[in-house]
C-alpha cells in the first residue's frame, strides 16, 4: 500500500467540494438529513485503527485556513462548505498507512460528477450490491477513492470508500466488531459540540503511533490508549502581535491569532498500572510533552495532572498554532 502524502488527501477534498455532490442513484444515505457534526462523521470510522481523530472546520476556519494552506492544498476551495473533518490511519503494516476519512458539511447536490469526470486523475467506478447503486471515483496513478454520500458526507480512503459508503446505508448490517468502541465513537463525536474539544485524537494504538509517526523511543509502557484533545481560544496578543509566517517566510501562510490548550489522558491496563506510573506522573507528562516538540518552560507548576481509576490526566498545556503544524507534520509521516 502506497504511503499517503501529507497534502493529496486535501488536495482530493479540494477537488470534490468545489463541485458539490453527486452519488447517483440508489438508497444510500448518511445517518441523518442534514446533520453536519462529527457525531455523522463517526459513524463512518472503521474498526482496529491506529489512531482516530476529528477536527472543528466550521468552528475554527481561521486556524483550519493556516494549516491546510501549509499542507499544499487551497483552503479556500476546501473550508468554503467543510463543517467537520474526521478520520482514521492505520499503521499496522510496517512503510505504509491505510487513511479513511468523512468530511460533514454543506455539500449541494449536482456538479461532483461532472468535476471529476472531466479530471482525468480519476476513473469513475460503479459498484452494484443488492439493488443500490455507488458512483465512485478512483485514483488513476494511485490509490485513493472517494465517494460523496448525499445529505452533505464527502468519503475518501486509500482502502476502499465502498466499505465506507455501506455505514451510510441504515437498513446495512454492521456488526459491532467492525465499529470503535462507543467511548471512542464518544470522543470523536463530541468534537465541534458545545463543551467538546476543537480537535481530538484517539490513539488505541499508542506505540504505532509515537513511534511509526512521530518518531519518539518510548520505553513499552502498559498504555492501553492515549486520548489528546484541545481546545482554542482567540489570542489577544497574538492579534496585537506581526504576523507570524511558517518558517519566517514572508510567501507562506501567516499564524493566526488564536491559542490552544492541550488536554490528554493516558489509559493503563489497570488501576495499579497506573497508580504506579502516578508517582511519577509530572515528569511522566511533562517528558511526553517535551517530545511531542512542545515548550515545556515554566510547565512544571502550571499543568494540572492527576490520577483517576486507571488513567493519568493531564491539563492546560499551551499549544501554538506552529506547533500545531509542526504535529500535523509528523502525524502526516512527512516532516515540515
Amino acid at each position: 500500500m502506497k504511503r499517503l502524502s501529507r497534502s493529496a488527501a486535501l488536495m482530493l477534498l479540494a477537488t470534490v467540494v468545489l463541485g458539490g455532490c453527486a452519488t447517483g442513484a440508489g438508497t444510500l444515505r448518511a445517518p441523518a438529513t442534514g446533520d453536519a457534526t462529527a457525531t455523522a462523521a463517526a459513524a463512518f470510522l472503521l474498526a482496529g485503527q491506529s489512531a482516530y481523530f476529528a477536527v472543528d472546520i466550521a468552528g475554527n476556519r481561521e486556524l483550519a485556513a493556516y494549516l491546510i494552506n501549509a499542507l499544499d492544498a487551497n483552503a479556500e476551495r476546501v473550508l468554503s462548505r467543510v463543517e467537520i473533518i474526521a478520520g482514521s490511519l492505520n499503521l499496522s503494516m510496517p512503510g505504509s498507512s491505510a487513511f479513511s476519512g468523512a468530511a460533514t458539511g454543506r455539500f449541494p447536490e449536482g456538479g461532483t460528477r461532472f468535476v471529476l469526470w472531466r479530471d482525468r486523475r480519476f476513473r469513475r467506478t460503479v459498484q452494484r450490491s443488492d439493488g443500490d447503486r455507488l458512483v465512485y471515483y478512483q485514483q488513476r496513478d494511485g490509490s485513493l477513492e472517494v465517494a460523496v454520500i448525499e445529505r452533505g458526507v464527502i468519503l475518501v480512503s486509500n482502502e476502499s470508500v465502498a466499505d465506507l459508503s455501506r455505514r451510510a446505508d441504515p437498513a446495512a448490517a454492521i456488526a459491532p466488531a467492525e465499529r470503535p468502541d462507543a467511548e471512542t465513537v464518544r470522543i470523536i463525536g463530541s468534537v465541534g459540540m458545545p463543551g467538546g474539544p476543537d480537535l481530538a485524537l484517539v490513539m488505541p494504538d499508542p506505540a504505532a503511533v509515537l513511534t511509526g509517526r512521530l518518531g519518539l523511543d518510548i520505553p513499552r509502557f502498559p498504555l492501553k490508549q492515549i486520548v489528546l484533545e484541545a481546545v482554542v481560544t482567540e489570542d489577544r496578543e497574538r492579534a496585537a502581535a506581526a504576523p507570524v509566517a511558517v518558517g519566517g517566510d514572508a510567501t507562506a501562510p501567516t499564524s493566526p491569532a488564536v491559542s490552544l490548550v492541550l488536554n490528554g489522558t493516558f489509559e493503563f491496563e489497570s488501576e495499579t498500572e497506573a497508580a504506579l506510573f502516578g508517582r511519577l506522573s509530572r515528569v511522566f507528562v511533562l517528558g511526553f510533552v517535551r517530545s511531542l516538540g512542545l515548550d515545556t518552560t515554566n510547565l512544571r507548576d502550571t499543568v494540572e495532572i492527576e490520577v483517576d481509576g486507571a488513567a493519568i490526566v493531564f491539563a492546560g498545556v499551551p499549544l501554538t498554532p506552529e506547533e500545531l503544524l509542526g504535529l500535523t507534520y509528523r502525524l502526516s509521516g512527512q516532516e515540515s
